[in-house]
């Protein structure tokens, strides 16, 4: 039951510009970290994207995934995740 609830309620993310591409990088820095637990890219995404990040000047990355420099400034951010340099 859990997994329909969590499928419907992300389904918007694919209609996001680029969004394969951003699950992918994702599922990619996960697979990198060595953490062999079951990860859900989609769901924590879900959750990412609709809250601000002070990386991004408090802005939501949702809101920023609708131009290419805004989509640019979210792949930067995911990538900073992964090598610690987040802020």
């Amino acid at each position: 039951m859990r997994s329909r609830r969590l499928a419907s309620g992300t389904a918007w993310i694919y209609a996001l510009p680029e969004a394969r591409a951003l699950i992918a990088r994702v599922e990619r820095i996960v697979q990198e970290s060595g953490n062999g637990q079951p990860f859900d890219a989609v769901g924590w995404l879900a959750e990412w994207l609709r809250r601000p990040v002070p990386a991004l000047g408090g802005r939501a990355p949702r809101a920023m995934m609708g131009s290419a420099e805004g989509r640019a400034h979210v792949f930067r951010v995911v990538a900073q995740m992964q090598s610690g340099a987040y802020g």
